[in-house]
């Protein structure tokens, strides 16, 4: 007797904290013997999104002898038009259980058939306002199957829907506010028993900021109002009540600003119910009683609110210059500019203990003609002025106690802070907005070097908020010679300059002479910082920071310490990172900005040298010298792997007629030291786990390296309408050892190579084969891919074309080779 189950989506609506149903949709069975259950969508849910069940379309259910929670059957069904069939053949005379649930196949949900439960995954799945989690479950409870039925059932919703609504999107736009995210943090339930509907693993959940809803796809619940935010949350049948916390944020021009957080206690929430929360949540109505007080308050301020142009107040007086208003000051001094130019004298007076200066509008504070201030021990601070250092000098407070700067807009050249305790909020850096050549050019925007002009701190404290720097050439913030511990925080860097004659923008905040455990450590801190401009420095992967000479002490971003990729010491390089050998790369295949000038290094006379292991699994990675006929697009310098293992390299090039990969498409220099582990290496040509190719005779030298696991492809190509290349793959190296050139000490173990011609296990084809010594292969294949025969060798026997050590010949007997297999067609 055949038994067949049809099943159709059911869901209930949300509305308020009432449900909508539906009379059921009773479905016309066929004759004959079966057990139906038919499953329905209430029909107002159609035409909606948010809540329409249109993105449960994946059906799983599972059949249990009732009382049992042993499966018997499972399987899944997938909706068309909110309808699936499934077929089961059930015993008469027996009773079951039968399980459904419907979702989304993307939706972050884990059925679990042996335990009859559902769970749910909040840590890495925490986009909010996700119609991905919509879902429906319900549980047939001891079906007698006796014969033929009929039989229609609801499946509802295990979750309660929180809407956010408000009616003042427009006003908060028209005050800046746009592009605005919402964050919902709330409680929510991990787990739910499909048997008996309970909840369980109560939890904290915060969803990450996301995108509004798309106001013309999605309808608030409660006419006027717009959607803020819609999450459904695990609830248990039973209402409670929950606390929720809503986050509204602003990231117009990239930045986060916090606009409102709605906070609400005891807020009810209950299954397959909808909880709205709306009104006018972002701004509030402002109503003022405004009363008149005729009297005065003693004693009198004298300080006026209107300062004449030109003029300075201190102390209730009136003076035509900042230089006037000191002489004969002592003590604290409060200094009030009115619009125009003032310029600072070139020493503040012994007895100034602080100099505050503030701008009433359109005041502007000059550097005198002799540079520096000289400010010993005095605490400056300066606010609501324009601050202009002189073009191609850089200015400061020379000796001062404290430097402290509130929206300040700093002006022409560098600004060069001279004590040990520096705040800047609010501010922002214009330097060089006509360039238009590099003579007398301040490069930097901000500068802390003390090194010679002011004596030697012991640490220079700075802490920069909320600060926009705007460069025209490139670095906006450089450190060096010094030790400093600086902080920015919710700064913006740009670089504006569009030609390429000047451009030297690399990365926003670079560091020179760094010694951490020396003269000069430096730490770094950044928090919700951005840039736009920045190229991204040749020693390092970040186009917020770099370190040209030396090693930071410390740097984190956004709470994740950095680790420096590339640490210089005058021609010695140290590498510690995956980025760090993708660095090398692109400064020998595709050259830096540097100083003005696009440069490829080649590393000639450097030494880089290995100083961890290093797991480039996942990593994209360009071969370390493309060009191989273009030596000043070759690796010349010395790498020292020092003993440490690269492992899971995946390295290609495809140069029409040209191509050459390993670990260095193109060597002009010396590999010693190292060992790659489980490569993958591809090319048309010229293919090894150290190098592709080595030319020129350079004394370029492979030594002490090692291969171990992995495949070596080289693939014959079309040239000119015919087939050629797919040659010279080895272990190590694929094509080289030309009069002076060697590889020497290597050691091949595990691989595959694979190739057309000349292809062995250490060296695929070496010039002088003598050059090859002291060599060792270990259980290595040799595969000969005669796909395109050009040449019609028609067998590698007696062709000289592979070899257990070199593809094209003999090596001498201080080589060694085990267990290696040769073609043998």
């Amino acid at each position: 007797m055949k038994k067949l189950l049809f099943i159709a989506l059911g869901a209930a609506t949300l509305a308020g904290i009432t449900s909508c149903s539906n009379e059921d949709e009773m479905l016309q069975l066929p004759s004959g013997e079966g057990q139906t259950f038919v499953i329905n969508m209430p029909g107002e849910l159609r035409g909606r999104s948010f809540g329409d069940g249109a993105t449960a379309s994946q059906l799983t259910y599972a059949v249990y002898e009732t009382g049992s929670q042993v499966p018997i059957k499972e399987g899944t069904a997938t909706f068309s038009d909110l309808t699936a069939t499934v077929n089961l053949n059930l015993v008469n005379g027996r009773s079951y259980d039968i399980v459904f649930w419907a979702a989304a196949p993307s939706a972050p949900y884990t059925f679990d058939a042996a335990t009859q439960s559902i769970t749910i995954d909040y840590t890495d799945v925490k986009v909010g306002n996700d119609e991905n989690r919509d879902a429906f479950f319900k549980t047939e409870a001891a079906v007698a199957v006796d014969g033929p039925m009929q039989r229609t059932i609801t499946l509802t919703r295990p979750f309660a829907q929180i809407n956010f609504g408000t009616s003042d999107l427009d006003e908060v736009a028209s005050l800046g506010f746009t592009d605005l995210k919402t964050s919902l943090s709330v409680k929510a339930y991990k787990t739910l028993n499909l048997v008996d509907g309970n909840v369980g693993d109560e939890t904290d959940v915060v969803f990450d900021m996301t995108e509004l809803p798309d106001a013309a796809a999605e309808t608030f619940p409660v006419q006027g109002y717009d959607y803020l935010s819609m999450n459904y949350l695990l609830m248990p049948a039973d209402k409670e009540t929950n606390d929720v916390s809503l986050k509204v944020s602003s990231f117009a021009n990239g930045t986060e600003r916090e606009l409102k957080t709605v906070a609400l206690s005891a807020v009810p929430m209950q299954r397959n119910y909808r909880t709205n929360i709306y009104g006018a949540l972002l701004t509030s109505d402002m109503n003022w009683t405004v009363t008149i007080n005729p009297d005065w308050t003693d004693p009198d301020i004298n300080r006026p609110g209107d300062v004449p142009a030109g003029k300075v107040v201190a102390d209730g007086k009136t003076f035509d210059s900042i230089e006037a208003a000191l002489d004969g000051a002592s003590g604290e001094v409060k200094l009030t500019l009115g619009e125009g130019d003032f310029a600072l004298p070139a020493v503040v007076p012994a007895g100034v203990t602080s100099l505050d200066i503030e701008g009433m509008g359109g005041s502007k504070v000059v550097f005198p003609a002799s540079g520096n201030v000289e400010a010993a021990d005095v605490a400056v601070a300066m606010s609501n002025v324009t601050f202009s250092k002189s073009t191609g000098a850089n200015n400061g407070f020379k000796g001062a106690a404290s430097e402290t700067f509130t929206n300040v807009k700093f002006v022409d050249g560098a600004f060069y802070p001279m004590s040990t305790d520096v705040t800047i909020d609010g501010c922002e850096f214009t330097v060089n907005p006509s360039v238009t050549s590099t003579d007398d050019l301040s490069k930097y925007a901000l500068r802390f070097q003390y090194r010679g002009a002011i004596g030697e701190p012991t640490l220079v404290k700075a802490v920069v908020r909320n600060t926009v720097f705007n460069t025209h050439m490139g670095t906006a913030v450089t450190a060096y010679n010094s030790a400093s511990d600086i902080t920015f925080d919710n700064c913006l860097f740009m670089n504006k300059y569009e030609g390429d004659a000047l451009k030297d923008a690399q990365s926003a905040i670079v560091y020179a002479s760094a010694t951490p455990d020396g003269e000069f450590p430096h730490t770094l801190t950044m928090i919700n910082c951005g840039q736009s401009g920045f190229l991204g420095h040749y020693l390092s992967d970040s186009k917020l920071w770099a370190c040209k000479t030396g090693q930071m002490t410390k740097v984190t971003i956004d709470g994740v310490e950095q680790t420096q990729p590339i640490v210089r010491d005058g021609n010695n390089y140290r590498l510690y990172t995956a980025s760090a050998l993708g660095l090398v790369a692109t400064a020998v295949n595709d050259g830096f900005w540097k100083d003005g000038k696009l440069t490829v290094e080649t590393w000639r006379g450097a030494t880089l040298s290995l100083e961890s292991d290093i797991d480039m699994a996942g990593v994209e990675f360009t071969p370390i010298g493309m060009m191989m006929w273009n030596p000043s697009k070759a690796f010349c310098g010395t790498f020292d792997g020092k003993n440490h293992t690269i492992s899971n390299l995946t390295a290609s090039d495809n140069t029409p007629n040209y191509a050459s990969a390993g670990l260095f498409g193109a060597l002009i220099g010396k590999c010693l030291n190292l060992t790659l582990k489980d490569v993958e290496i591809n090319s048309t040509h010229y293919a090894g786990g150290i190098a592709g190719y080595v030319d020129n005779e350079t004394g370029s030298l492979i030594d002490n390296c090692k291969v171990i696991g992995g495949t070596i492809t080289t693939a014959t190509e079309q040239i000119d309408g015919g087939w050629d290349n797919g040659d010279k793959a080895g272990g190590i190296l694929g094509y080289g050892c030309i009069a002076k050139d060697k590889v020497t000490n290597c050691h091949v173990e595990d691989v595959t190579i694979k190739g057309y011609r000349h292809c062995g296990s250490i060296v695929g084809y070496a010039n002088t084969i003598a050059n090859v010594t002291g060599n060792t292969a270990l259980n290595v294949t040799l595969v000969w891919d005669n796909t395109h025969d050009y040449k019609n060798f028609g067998t590698t026997i007696g062709k000289n074309i592979f070899g257990e050590i070199v593809g094209n010949g003999t090596a001498d007997s201080s080589n060694t080779a085990t267990g290696v297999t040769l073609p043998t067609e």
